[in-house]
């Protein structure tokens, strides 16, 4: 019984740790030299021209094409 308990632990952590291994986040910065770090990756609207993404707190977050200065992706 405990070889079995055991057993599914070390699957859920290894399951977790390699979800973990895979996600990626983007370093966005402005014009301004503001810094934000977005969850997902960053898309731009042709409609308005600016990007949206959500960021770590979990809010969206747009930023124009022209305060843009780049985006980087970091993984971790």
């Amino acid at each position: 019984m405990k070889k079995n308990v055991l057993l599914c632990a070390l699957l859920v952590l290894g399951a977790f740790s390699l979800a973990g291994c895979s996600s990626s986040r983007y370093v966005v910065v402005t014009s301004d030299y503001a810094a934000h770090i977005a969850v997902e990756k960053p898309e731009i609207d042709p409609a308005t021209d600016q990007f949206s993404f959500r960021d770590d707190s979990g809010r969206m977050v747009y930023v124009p094409r022209s305060e843009l200065k780049y985006i980087k992706e970091v993984r971790q």
